[in-house]
């Protein structure tokens, strides 16, 4: 089976700017790319992005973050919850 000239050509653009774009890097770009059908002009400018600001990513595991509950004493006071605002 043949496939599409213009198939192979994108094949072949997104083959080379994959291999441009840091590893870690790699699979969020393919999957981006090829999930949105973005033309070549947009997977450069997204291939740009990634290297101009590949230190911003996470190369490895991030762990869990620990997000604190804090608990405030109102008192006696009655407590408004935004879904029971009545707005004036």
């Amino acid at each position: 089976m043949t496939q599409h000239p213009l198939l192979d050509s994108t094949l072949l653009v997104l083959d080379s700017l994959q291999s441009e774009v840091p590893d870690h890097l790699r699979v969020p770009f393919l999957s981006t790319v090829q999930d949105n059908h973005l033309p070549d002009h947009m997977a450069i400018g997204l291939k740009d992005l990634f290297i101009e600001h590949a230190d911003t990513f996470a190369t490895g595991p991030t762990g869990f973050w620990y997000i604190p509950q804090y608990d405030i004493d109102t008192g006696d006071t009655f407590l408004l919850n935004s879904h029971h605002a009545v707005l004036l």
